[in-house]
């Protein structure tokens, strides 16, 4: 419960601003569903307990993912690799802008790392919209097929396959200097048992 309300509450009402109201798709694409049950949601508050991004990931127990019925994933699962899938991936329109010291982006990044290790899962992949493959791309995700698949939980509007590593994630990330680093600096790993 946050402040009275359950949970998968808030997230509805995230998800329904950003896919209904924004992206005008259909209560589908919003409303809790089967698939919600078998997942892990990751849920990101302001000092006043609203969401301002949530993300749904499943993992391999979960299969098949939603995005296999639209797209064919075992030409792409690497041996040995546990897969996880992201979905239903928003932040709230005042939180995106990249200008604001990526404060959600780099809690999100963090939240799904350490969710993915806890649970060993090795390989995430999302189908992403054609408008978000390179802020996916930003945050070191791999590009595994055209931006051309029909993707059938959203539509059918075209959407492209992308996968992130997550063992060797925070390695990439110091490699280059990324901005996202700083998820797993020590004062955010400080700040974030501060928050428990």
């Amino acid at each position: 419960m946050l402040g009275g309300v359950d949970q998968c509450d808030v997230i509805v009402a995230l998800r329904a601003t950003v896919y209904g109201g924004e992206l005008g798709y259909g209560a589908e694409a919003f409303d809790w569903g089967p698939m919600d049950d078998r997942a892990f949601h990751l849920l990101a508050l302001d000092e006043k307990e609203s969401a301002v991004a949530a993300m749904r990931l499943l993992g391999p127990e979960a299969r098949p993912f939603e995005l296999e019925t639209s797209v064919a994933l075992e030409p792409h699962l690497r041996t040995g690799h546990r897969p996880g899938e992201i979905t239903r991936f928003c932040i709230a329109q005042e939180f995106r802008p990249i200008t604001r010291g990526l404060p959600v982006h780099t809690g999100m990044i963090r939240l799904l790392h350490d969710t993915c290790r806890q649970h060993r899962i090795d390989d995430v992949f999302i189908c992403a919209k054609r408008g978000a493959q390179r802020l996916y791309e930003f945050a070191l995700y791999e590009t595994l097929a055209a931006p051309e698949i029909p993707y059938a939980p959203l539509g059918g509007e075209a959407h492209v396959l992308m996968r992130l590593h997550i063992p060797t994630l925070v390695t990439r990330y110091r490699a280059v200097n990324h901005p996202l680093r700083r998820a797993f600096e020590p004062q955010a790993v400080d700040a974030q048992r501060g928050d428990s």
